[in-house]
Parts: C-alpha cells; sequence; structure tokens
C-alpha cells in the first residue's frame, strides 16, 4: 500500500511540473529547387540572397521642396551567381531575364514606389527606379531586362533609385518595396 502511495505522489510531481512548462513553435523554411543561379544583392545593397535592402543616405526636406524635384540616386546590383561568388551559368542556363512586379503592392499608377509608412513617414516622397543608364524605369510597365550569364564568376545588372518628390517634402522615414522575377534559359 505504501508504494502504490509513493507512485501516486510522484506522478503527481511529474503533472504539476509539466503544467508549468513552456510551449512554442518553430518554424523550419527550405526550398528545394533545380536552378543553379541564386539571386542577390551586389554594391549598392546589403548583400543578402533573395530579399535584400539599398538603404538611400538622408536627404534635406529643402532639397525636395517643390514637385518633380529629385534627390540622392543611389546604384545597387542584381547579382546572379552559385551563391559562393561564382558563376551560375551551365549547359542549359546561359541567361537570365529579370523585371521588377508592377503590380507589387508598393507600387502607384505612376510607376514609382510610394512610401508604405503611411502617415508616420515622411510626406509627399516617393522613389524612382532608374537603369544603368539613369533612364527613368516605369515600374508598371514590367519591361524585362535580359542578360546573358557570365562563365566565370558572378553577372550583375545594375540599377539606381532615388527619392522623388510629389510636393514639398516633409520630415520623416521611407520605406518601401518592390517584388523582382528571375528566371532563366
Amino acid at each position: 500500500m505504501k508504494h502504490i502511495k509513493m507512485a501516486a505522489l510522484g506522478l503527481g510531481l511529474v503533472v504539476a511540473a509539466s503544467a508549468s512548462a513552456d510551449t512554442g513553435l518553430i518554424t523550419f523554411l527550405g526550398t528545394v529547387s533545380n536552378m543553379t543561379c541564386v539571386v542577390s544583392g551586389g554594391s549598392g545593397s546589403n548583400g543578402a540572397f533573395a530579399n535584400f535592402s539599398v538603404s538611400l543616405d538622408p536627404v534635406l526636406t529643402s532639397t525636395l521642396n517643390a514637385s518633380g524635384k529629385t534627390a540622392n540616386r543611389k546604384g545597387y546590383e542584381v547579382t546572379f551567381s552559385d551563391g559562393k561568388g561564382g558563376s551560375c551559368a551551365s549547359a542549359t542556363i546561359t541567361k537570365a531575364h529579370f523585371r521588377f512586379v508592377g503590380s507589387s503592392p508598393s507600387v502607384n499608377i505612376d510607376g514609382r514606389m510610394k512610401n508604405v509608412l503611411g502617415f508616420t513617414g515622411a510626406q509627399n516622397v516617393e522613389m524612382q527606379m532608374l537603369d544603368d543608364g539613369n533612364n527613368l524605369i516605369n515600374l508598371t510597365n514590367h519591361a524585362r531586362k535580359d542578360v546573358t550569364l557570365a562563365t566565370t564568376g558572378p553577372t550583375s545588372l545594375k540599377f539606381g533609385v532615388q527619392y522623388y518628390a510629389t510636393g514639398v517634402a516633409t520630415a520623416g522615414n521611407f520605406r518601401s518595396d518592390v517584388i523582382y522575377e528571375a528566371y532563366y534559359d
């Protein structure tokens, strides 16, 4: 009889200990692909794979004091590689096709990127995308840029981005995003 009471007491301690345990969720993400190319941010970006960022230098509101004024062009690169700094070209993959998606949530009808911070961010300011020749890219046009992949290292596409005033700019932070697509043949 004493033996049974001790077992029940032991179970009571186990139950009490598990009642105060922490629980949570661990999410594991990955991708399995047959593509040999990895898209990353090159020069002018934070260099991350797939999702990368480009930081523009701050600009004074007095510089963006009227509609149509631009400032602080920042060049950056989109790089295609094997993920280790080498080429991703192969016998079956020789070209990359890249485009910005005009239906991205931050792209407005004028083909510029709006500030997603709303009323808490800078007002009357948008971003304009530029090609490697400093020509404006209207993001709603879905224009594609094609490039032959280098066989001895990464291949980069050069772009630029700049502030664009839609009126007298107010001080605040700016954040915007644009979705891109890349495919290969």
